[in-house]
């Protein structure tokens, strides 16, 4: 989604929200900086699910950044493969999660569930990767958002299968 700055004409990356927060003087509007994520719980054929452990070191599933003129899914299918090295297929969308990341920014990320395959690859910063047992996965995740992702995850998989 692109959009126009307000008041300056100028392209807006969709990393963008206005939303009321802090006030600036010079245009007595309020903004806020939001970026906008995508990423996946990518599910593979034994139906182990894909965690990558972050720089912290909190087990948590992959997700990055959107580029410019790239769709969600794109985004999330592209933060997966450069993460992990799996080649996934989105299945379906879940539900978004928000959060104020360490350097106080806030951040929307949309979610698909996928299905991945090929050997993985770490990238460089992380500290880990792997496909781990559904309960496995519910007890090393670090945050109860994603619980509550790889929950919903589950339930649409069921949903898929004949």
């Amino acid at each position: 989604m692109t959009g126009l700055a307000p008041g300056f004409g100028q392209p807006l990356h969709a990393t963008l929200a206005l939303v009321q927060g802090a006030t600036f003087p010079a245009f007595r509007s309020t903004i806020l900086l939001m970026e906008l994520g995508a990423g996946g719980v990518v599910f593979n054929q034994k139906g182990e699910v894909l965690l990558i452990r972050d720089r912290m070191g909190y087990w948590c599933f992959p997700k990055g950044h959107t580029e410019p003129g790239e769709s969600l899914e794109q985004a999330a299918l592209r933060e997966v493969a450069e993460e992990t090295g799996v080649e996934a297929r989105v299945t379906a969308a879940l539900s978004p999660t928000r959060y104020t990341n360490n350097k106080g920014i806030e951040r929307e990320v949309c979610w698909f569930s996928m299905t991945g395959k090929g050997k993985l690859r770490i990238e460089k910063g992380l500290a880990g990767a792997g496909f781990f047992s559904r309960d496995e996965a519910l007890r090393i995740l670090a945050f109860p958002e994603d619980v509550a992702l790889l929950k919903e995850a589950l339930r649409v998989q069921l949903r898929e299968k004949p």
